[in-house]
């Protein structure tokens, strides 16, 4: 993950990946382990709030923003093919758990 500012554009509506699945200002779990784009684990346990993310088409990657407890920003990547993080970018409910209040 890479520390970062949030960027203007996350103020625009949240694009089709993510509806009804992850929610912007919303704390997230991770439950299930993964591996993002740059080849950093995000483990079972870590906790973050989502921001928000984009998505280029033409490298096929989300771009997720997200706040630690700490309050630092980072981003991470993942790559929408079937041989990279496909299986992540279209079941991140299987990776990740709403956390209430």
């Amino acid at each position: 993950m890479k520390v970062c500012p949030l960027p203007t554009c996350l103020v625009e509506p949240e694009p089709s990946w993510s509806k009804g699945a992850i929610t912007r200002g919303e704390r997230y779990r991770v439950i299930a382990s993964f591996v993002d784009t740059d080849g950093d684990t995000h483990h079972v346990e870590e906790l973050w709030t989502f921001l928000g993310s984009w998505f280029s088409k033409f490298d096929d990657d989300v771009t997720l923003f997200i706040r630690m407890a700490d309050r630092k920003t980072f981003r991470f990547s993942l790559h929408w093919t079937a041989d990279t993080q496909e299986n992540v970018i279209e079941n991140i409910m299987t990776y990740l758990e709403h956390v209430h209040g």
